[in-house]
């Protein structure tokens, strides 16, 4: 709720223009935790996936 208070702040103490309201930056924040989150999630699923191929291939080999 802080991020919504943000331009509000700007505008009163600073006296400049804040183009984004607090609603919008809200979602421009949110979109962009929710991206960096998704691609982490990807980076980790590939390492995770480059694990189990070479635990597969290990096991494979001492059968």
């Amino acid at each position: 709720m802080v991020i919504c208070a943000v331009p509000e702040v700007i505008r009163y103490y600073y006296s400049i223009p804040f183009i984004f309201g607090g609603t919008s930056l809200l979602i421009i924040v949110n979109v962009v935790t929710d991206t960096i989150m998704q691609i982490q999630s990807y980076i980790f699923s590939n390492r995770y996936d480059s694990w189990i191929k070479k635990y597969e291939s290990r096991t494979r080999k001492l059968r």
